[in-house]
């Protein structure tokens, strides 16, 4: 939160647009409490395509100045092996020296992966990456045919659930789908988060755009809380990341 704040103050001074690296979904949401508290509302997060989890910030008073540094490359398959998944690809990349905070999304498919980089290391990973684990990948830049067939891959499937109330209990056991004292289990046990923060009781109220986070199952979004059934119980609409 201090670095978010100190890019809206550089900002004012220098008059140009500034970055933060790749910020996971919780950095996110504390980069948001932060540009509340500047009272600044010209900012923008992005990585690289529409929906992406990982984003950089860009703090800006001119939005035309908006250029994020972010590459998009293609680590194609070599050969007949069985393609690695979304952590081997992430092990190969750190494993070259390349921190973390450099690499956004990494999308992996039976022919490859689609991974987004910060733009000052995408010419050191096409020269240096030539295997994930014992599969030979080459490395170049992701042309639109990709990025195209992105979007439309990563859209958002809707599921929907009927619940009593909209409890974190009820919630949660409806979208694991479980009993809502096996729910009532992980919260105590500390192992869910709402919006990023532990939940400290089964009986939190939800509200649609709330994130839910299971340790160890997964994490699901809620789209929508307004509709109501027959039997007069509330339909959810909610997404698994």
């Amino acid at each position: 939160m201090r670095r978010v704040k100190d890019l809206v103050r550089g900002v004012q001074a220098q008059r140009n647009a500034c970055y933060t690296a790749f910020l996971s979904d919780r950095q996110q949401a504390l980069a948001k409490a932060a540009l509340a508290q500047e009272g600044w509302r010209q900012f923008q997060f992005f990585g690289g395509y529409q929906g992406a989890e990982r984003a950089m910030l860009c703090v800006f008073e001119d939005s035309g100045e908006i250029s994020f540094p972010i590459a998009a490359l293609r680590a194609g398959v070599q050969g007949a092996q069985q393609a690695p998944g979304h952590r081997d690809y992430l092990g190969a990349v750190l494993g070259l020296g390349i921190t973390r905070e450099c690499v956004g999304d990494i999308l992996a498919d039976d022919a490859g992966a689609t991974v987004f980089v910060q733009s000052r290391v995408a010419g050191f990973l096409q020269q240096q990456l030539f295997a994930v684990g014992r599969t030979s990948v080459q490395v170049a830049p992701a042309g639109p045919e990709h990025l195209e067939h992105l979007d439309a891959q990563t859209a958002v499937e809707v599921q929907a659930a009927s619940v009593a109330s909209l409890r974190l209990d009820a919630v949660l056991a409806a979208v694991l789908p479980a009993n809502r004292a096996a729910a009532v289990r992980l919260i105590d046990a500390e192992r869910v988060q709402v919006n990023h923060r532990t939940a400290q009781s089964p009986h939190t109220p939800l509200q649609a755009g709330d994130v839910l986070s299971i340790r160890g199952v997964g994490k699901y979004r809620l789209l929508g809380t307004g509709k109501k059934s027959k039997k007069n119980r509330t339909i959810i609409e909610y997404h698994k990341y």
